[in-house]
């Protein structure tokens, strides 16, 4: 079973074996969250990896010296053979690392989900491996469902939240129902209202118990 986290992993030591396009995307995704990119591979795709920053050890990984994964903090086993990918993440777990496995996502500890940003908002989907199509699908789904949540609307619907919290901290379901009618204003709604009271957050809070409260009356 795995947990869903979001891990800041800027400056961590990453090990890619296996050269191939699989690979390379992965390393793509982690090298933007920072990690630093090793990779460990005979052979290269060379298109799939010219873009991505990283260092590369031209040998094969021999499990008989897996001294080799010392130092990583995350090792992902994207090679071409099942049977070395499991024996990867033995090893690696053996020594307590975390470790993604490309060809079966069950045998490794770690999951690299499908994931969608889209302004202030960032969603990670997962079948755990096993339906990647229905991942890829659902991606194309919800992408346009975020896209009016640009990264200005969520600060300041975060700065509103943060001042109804604050006030209400004493009536939890006075609190309660004001932030579900913040959740539930459209982001366009709530955009023109920010603009016409000029970012003044009280005057939005005062808006939003008069909007509460017409709602509670009908």
């Amino acid at each position: 079973m795995h947990t869903p986290l979001f891990i800041n992993i800027s400056g961590w030591p990453v090990l890619i074996i296996g050269g191939g396009a699989i690979g390379a995307r992965k390393a793509a995704e982690l090298a933007a969250g920072g990690a630093v990119i090793t990779l460990l591979s005979p052979r290269c795709d060379k298109a799939a990896w010219s873009r991505i920053p990283h260092t590369r050890r031209e040998e094969a990984f021999d499990p008989a010296h897996p001294e080799i994964l010392h130092g990583f903090r995350l090792v992902i086993a994207a090679t071409d053979n099942r049977e070395l990918n499991s024996e990867i993440a033995r090893l690696a777990r053996e020594q307590n690392l975390l470790c993604n496995v490309a060809s079966a996502a069950n045998e490794g500890n770690v999951i690299l989900p499908g994931v969608i940003k889209s302004g202030g908002i960032t969603l990670a989907i997962s079948s755990g491996g096993q339906t990647p199509f229905l991942t890829r699908h659902l991606k194309q789904e919800i992408t346009p469902l975020l896209a009016a949540y640009d990264e200005t609307t969520v600060k300041r619907l975060g700065t509103v939240r943060r001042l109804i919290v604050t006030k209400l901290a004493a009536d939890t379901d006075a609190k309660r129902r004001l932030l579900t009618k913040l959740t539930n204003t459209p982001a366009d709604r709530f955009n023109a209202i920010w603009n016409a009271k000029k970012g003044n957050c009280d005057e939005i809070i005062d808006w939003l118990q008069r909007e509460q409260a017409g709602a509670d009356t009908n």
